[in-house]
Formats: C-alpha cells, sequence, structure tokens
C-alpha cells in the first residue's frame, strides 16, 4: 500500500539566487554526501533545495542540465551506494560476532564431548571399583566364616585334648605312685616298700622242686603265687583306660588334623583377601585421580568459555545497542514510521504501540537513521529527476519551466509523488540481529550437565565409596558342616548399602583444587554471574566462586576476607565456625531422585526439610538456615548423641558411655576396672581386631 509522507523539513518557498542554489548543492554532491555531512543535517538541507528548484523552476541552461545529471548519478552511485556499504559493513560485524559465539560454542561442544566420554570412563572405572570392593567384602565375608569355623575347631582340639589328658593323668597317678610293700625277705621293692602284696608262703621250694622236703599230695603245699584284688583291678583299669587313651589319641589326632586344615584353608583366604584389597586399592585410585583430572579440566572449560560467551555477547549488544524509552522500557523505533507507511492510524499512539520517546543506541539506532536518510535520498533523487525532465523539456520546447505560481497543482502532484514511500523500499537495508526472523542463525548458548561433585564432598563419598546399594548378588554365608553359619560374619553390603567388609581408601582432596584463600585486599564489589557461575545457588561456593545472596558472583578470594563485597554483606556471614571453614549457606536445592525423603531427617548428602524442600547435608546444624522453614537448624544436638559408627572392617562398633565393670572390646574380656574423670564420657566400643585398619581407610562425614 503506499501513502504518503509529509516531509517535515520541507519549507515554504523561498526567493534564492538560482546560481547560489546551484553551488550550494553542487558543494554537497562534490563531498559526496558523506555519512558525518548527512548526519548534520545536509541530507535534509538538499530536499529543501532540491524541492524548492522544483516550486520555483530552474534555470533553463546546459549548466543547470549538467549539473542536474551530475547530482542525480552522484546520489544514485555514490551517496546510495556508500549507505549500503555502511549497512553491509555493520552486517558483517554482526555476522563477525555471531562467528566468534559460534567458534565459542563449538570449542565448548567439542570439550562437552570430550568430557562425557571421561564422565563415562570414570563411572566405568567406579563401578568396577565398587564390584571390586563387593568382592573384597565376599572374601572378607568368607575369611570372617572361616576364622568363626577355625575357633569352633580349636574349641574342639582344646576338649579332645582335655579328655585325652584326662586319661593321661588318670594313667600316670596310677602307674607312678604305689600302695606299700609286704615284708618279703630280702626281696626289694626298688620304688617303695609296697609294691606287691605277697602272701606267707606254706612251703618253701628248695633248689630244684625235687627236693622239696613235702609232695604236693602228702599235705606240704607249693607257694602260693596269686595276687591280690588291688592288682586284678590295676590290671583291670589299665587294660581300659590305655584302651582309652589309644582311642582318645586318634580322635585328637583327627580334631588336630582339622584344625590344621582349616588353619591353611584361612590363611589362603587371607592372602586372597589381602590380594583383592591391593587391587581394590588401586582401582580406588584409578577412580580419585580421574576425578581429579576430570574436574580440574571441566572446571577449566567451563570458566574459558563462560568468560568467552560473555565476552562476545557483550560486545554484541554494545555494537547492536538497545532502544528505549525515556522510563528505560524497551521500545520499538521503527514502529511509528512503519505505522504511517503502512496507512495506520496512528493518532491512537498506544493502540499503535508506538513510544515518541523511543531512541536507539548503536546499529540499531543507525539502521534507522541510514534508512531515513536512504529515503530521503529517493526522494531528493526523484525530485532532481522532475527538476531535470522539467529543464530538458524547456530547452527542447522553448517553454517555461512549470511554478508553483504558473502550475500550482501540477507542482504539488509533483512533489507529493516523490514523497511516497513503500516499506519495500529500505528492505535491503535491514539488520539482520539475533533473535528476529531474517536468515541469520544465531547460537544456542550451550547447556552442559551439571558440573561433578567436587571430590571429598558428602555427594562424591556417597557415590563412590559410601553406598553400593544397587549391586546385585550378596553374600550369602557358606553353611559348614554342622550346617551352622557365622551368626555375626557380614554379608557383602552394610545396613548402610556400602561395602560391609573392605574398608576402602579414605578420601584426599584434589591436590590444587582447594578454595582459594581470602584476600583481605580484595576490595572490588561482586559482578553479574558469568555463564559458569549460574549453576551456582545462592549462597553457594566452588573452588573459583562465591554467590552472594542477592545473585551476584564473587571471587572466593573475597569470602570471608572482612570486606563486605556483596551488596547484602553475605560473604562475611558464618567466617567464623569450629570446624575451621565458613559455613555451607546455600539455600534449598533439589531433592535428590530414589532417596528416601523422611521430613527432618538426613541421609549421607542431603537433609529433608519439613516443607518437602531439600538442602546439602553440611548445611544441618550450621548455624543458618539453609532450609526455607529453618527446620535444618531444628533439634541440633549439643553432644555425641545420634552419632553413628559404621565400620569397612566387618566388625562391630558402637559409641558407648564408660563405667566401671563395662567391656572394652567386642571380642576381648577387657574390662574397665576404674575410670576415673572419664565417667559418663563416651568412647567407641570395637573388635580389637580393627587395630589393624589403617588409617588411610578411615574416613571421616
Amino acid at each position: 500500500m503506499k501513502t504518503l509522507l509529509a516531509a517535515a523539513l520541507v519549507f515554504n518557498a523561498q526567493s534564492h539566487d538560482e546560481t547560489s542554489l546551484m553551488q550550494g548543492l553542487a558543494r554537497r554532491v562534490d563531498s559526496k554526501l558523506s555519512a558525518d555531512e548527512l548526519k548534520k543535517g545536509s541530507t535534509a538541507r538538499l530536499m529543501e533545495t532540491a524541492t524548492n528548484m522544483l516550486k520555483s523552476g530552474a534555470g533553463v541552461t546546459p549548466d543547470v542540465v549538467e549539473f542536474l545529471d551530475s547530482a542525480i548519478r552522484d546520489i544514485e552511485l555514490n551517496v546510495l551506494s556508500s549507505i549500503t556499504d555502511g549497512h553491509n559493513l555493520q552486517q558483517a560485524e554482526i555476522a563477525r560476532i555471531v562467528g566468534e559465539l559460534e567458534a565459542a560454542k563449538s570449542t565448548y561442544e567439542a570439550h562437552l564431548a570430550l568430557h562425557q566420554s571421561a564422565v563415562d570412563e570414570h563411572e566405568i572405572s567406579n563401578q568396577v571399583h565398587k564390584e571390586c570392593r563387593q568382592g573384597e567384602a565376599h572374601k572378607c565375608g568368607e575369611s570372617h566364616q572361616c576364622e568363626w569355623e577355625l575357633e569352633i575347631l580349636w574349641r574342639e582340639v582344646k576338649m579332645q585334648e582335655e579328655i585325652m589328658m584326662g586319661y593321661h593323668y588318670s594313667i600316670h597317678s596310677e602307674w607312678c605312685v604305689h600302695p606299700p610293700s609286704p615284708p618279703h625277705g630280702d626281696r626289694v621293692c626298688f620304688d617303695s616298700d609296697a609294691c606287691w602284696h605277697w602272701p606267707e608262703a606254706l612251703a618253701m621250694e628248695g633248689p630244684e622242686t625235687s627236693q622239696t622236703t613235702s609232695s604236693y599230695d602228702s599235705g606240704n603245699h607249693y607257694p602260693l603265687t596269686g595276687s591280690f584284688s588291688e592288682v586284678v583291678d590295676f590290671r583291670d583299669f589299665s587294660v581300659t583306660e590305655f584302651a582309652h587313651y589309644s582311642t582318645q589319641i586318634h580322635i585328637v589326632k583327627t580334631a588336630w588334623d582339622r584344625y590344621n586344615a582349616k588353619l591353611i584353608e584361612c590363611r589362603g583366604l587371607e592372602i586372597e583377601l589381602g590380594g583383592e584389597t591391593v587391587q581394590c586399592d588401586e582401582d580406588q585410585v584409578v577412580v580419585d585421580e580421574g576425578i581429579c583430572a576430570i574436574t580440574a579440566d571441566d572446571g577449566a572449560a567451563r570458566r574459558a568459555f563462560g568468560e568467552e560467551w560473555d565476552r562476545v555477547t557483550t560486545v554484541y549488544d554494545m555494537t547492536v545497542g538497545t532502544c528505549t524509552n525515556e522510563h528505560g522500557d524497551p521500545c520499538d523505533i521503527h514502529a511509528l514510521h512503519d505505522h504511517m507507511l503502512r496507512g495506520d492510524d496512528v493518532s491512537n499512539f498506544e493502540s499503535a504501540a508506538v513510544d515518541l520517546t523511543c531512541s536507539c543506541t548503536g546499529i540499531r539506532q543507525e539502521e534507522f537513521d541510514r534508512k531515513r536518510e536512504w529515503e530521503t535520498m529517493k526522494i531528493v533523487s526523484c525530485l532532481l529527476n522532475t527538476v531535470y525532465t522539467h529543464v530538458v523539456h524547456s530547452i527542447e520546447t522553448d517553454e517555461p519551466c512549470p511554478t508553483t505560481d504558473s502550475h500550482p497543482e501540477q507542482t504539488e502532484t509533483e512533489i507529493n509523488y516523490c514523497h511516497t514511500l513503500e516499506l519495500s523500499l529500505t528492505y535491503n537495508l535491514t539488520i539482520d540481529y539475533c533473535g528476529d526472523d531474517l536468515p541469520l542463525e544465531c547460537p544456542e548458548k550451550p547447556e552442559p550437565p551439571p558440573p561433578l561433585p567436587p571430590k571429598c564432598s558428602s555427594e562424591y563419598v556417597w557415590e563412590t565409596t559410601g553406598y553400593f546399594g544397587a549391586l546385585p548378588s550378596p553374600f550369602v554365608p557358606r553353611l559348614w558342616a554342622t550346617a551352622e553359619a557365622c551368626p555375626e560374619c557380614h554379608s557383602s553390603l552394610s545396613d548402610a548399602g556400602w561395602g560391609a567388609c573392605a574398608a576402602p581408601k579414605a578420601c584426599v582432596p584434589c591436590e590444587g583444587q582447594e578454595p582459594d584463600l581470602p584476600d583481605p585486599d580484595y576490595v572490588a564489589p561482586s559482578a553479574p554471574c558469568m555463564e559458569h557461575q549460574v549453576h551456582l545457588l545462592l549462597g553457594e561456593n566452588n573452588k573459583d566462586t562465591f554467590r552472594c545472596q542477592g545473585t551476584w558472583c564473587l571471587p572466593m578470594a573475597g569470602r570471608c576476607n572482612g570486606v563486605s563485597n556483596c551488596g547484602d554483606g553475605s560473604d562475611e556471614v558464618g567466617c567464623e565456625t569450629e570446624w575451621g571453614i565458613p559455613a555451607w549457606l546455600a539455600q534449598n536445592g533439589a531433592c535428590r531422585l530414589g532417596a528416601d525423603h523422611v521430613a527432618g531427617q538426613q541421609d549421607d548428602v542431603q537433609f529433608f526439610c519439613n516443607d518437602g524442600s531439600c538442602t546439602a547435608v553440611e548445611g544441618r546444624c550450621n548455624g543458618h538456615s539453609n532450609c526455607a522453614d529453618g527446620s535444618d537448624e531444628l533439634d541440633c544436638p549439643e553432644n555425641t548423641n545420634g552419632v553413628t559408627i559404621e565400620t569397612s572392617s566387618g566388625l562391630r562398633a558402637t559409641l558407648e558411655t564408660i563405667t566401671t565393670g563395662g567391656s572394652t572390646f567386642y571380642d576381648r574380656n577387657y574390662e574397665f576396672e576404674s575410670v576415673g574423670s572419664f565417667t559418663g564420657m563416651k568412647y567407641v566400643k570395637m573388635s580389637n581386631e580393627d587395630k589393624y585398619t589403617l588409617h588411610e581407610k578411615v574416613q571421616m562425614k
């Protein structure tokens, strides 16, 4: 649709010297109507001059024709092309900036691909380590079972040895301690005077039986050689006891054989367990070293991308500029002009979405000015062409040029015709910005996955060595010959779901990835968070950044440095704590999927607020409300009540109160004879065997 655009700077016809008008116009044309001159108003004056030439009638001379022809060609060939060149340069500058965004995105996406591959390998290593620890726990359970069986066999050996020793002492006492010896002439009893009870002889043999003084038949008897009842009893005792002793020897030997075989078996299991432990420790080193490399590389890449993306987007925003009204609200500077060209009713500016106070900066303002300059030059060109036509016609016909005096209606019609514009006239000067419907495709900011939990954080410990519950095949203690099983031999997983009988190495933070120390000389205020920082919760920090509770971000050098760098002062909150590091201030976060959410309770990773939200377990009872309802600071213990002990050796351990007469260990019969000033204090009651757990395998949570 065509309509008329009233030229705001068309003045009423004035009497000008024709020569001076042409000279003034010539000077403007000779300077090629540079952009600087256009911005100074020469375009408006040129349109005024061309209009006045048409109204008053230009001089009819060949010089005028030459001037008009030169001016028209200069406008068409130089001025408009200069405007087009300016448009092209700025469009190219936008494309260059967009190219930098695309390069930043491409570089970061390449990192993300490598990062994901590293994360996948880390997950595999983590799974390998967990499966190894579960195998270690199986082997440890078998070792405990074997030791339990060995103890039973040892008790059997002791019992059978005691039985045999009973037989031994019985025989020994009977053979080595004898009754008194009866008188027997000069016969000597070597060991005592009561070796044998011989009866008195009724007749004695001579040197030869034939020399006996009386025969058996004559009543003279041979000596009686029979024994007393004690000898008979001794003989019966010896036969019986030696038989028992002989039988018991075989029983004892069998018991010892079974014990020795079990001892060798248990020793073999201990050796296998030791080898399994070494392998699992090596697997854990792979996991721990891998996460350090992953988090270091990812942190550096996130920071590099965030800084580059923010830099380029800032350059883009400043180069392109913005359009705002007098209240600072966004507005459309083209609205009034485009509505007028479409013939819309612009009397109601609200319905036309027009703001007369709208102004722009950067390329957006220059685009608007350039389009208006293009329209003006098209109007000027049209006016000069009309004058040129009249002058040429006047020369050819010798008729005077029409003026507002001689041909007022024709002159007005021609002027209005030249002021007739269409929206399509400046389509070639429309800048293609990010986010519009034009072909330029601006890259979407890549959305990286959440960063991995820092090494040794509660979440990291839980995901690596703190929970194996997803692993299959729980260990089932094997049955012994008596169909009995060790009642206290742990399964492969503890009640908490980790390797109950396989102590992992305690977590050691990655070297060089500790948070920056406070710098009392850092006084710069917080600034808007960059792309690599916006994932932080309010009050949360990582190695490099603390996010103020007022949403802006601050380097960790400004956290607890004695200077209020955050506008809300949150960087100096929770600095003095008993545990030596600043308190965790992060507000509510997302609740972990699969966790057993019980309001007012916690697991190894999160505290479950009463309002259904969750917060990091580090914020529990730290003196600051991390739950919106403050429930994380309720019922906070003031002593060791509620502290739990989880032994990675598979043996029992609890927190107990010291009392006189109380047992010291679970596997030793030691008691406290006197506790003195320790009365009422707590101690860890554990198995004595736990003293073999290395210090590097004791993990505090």
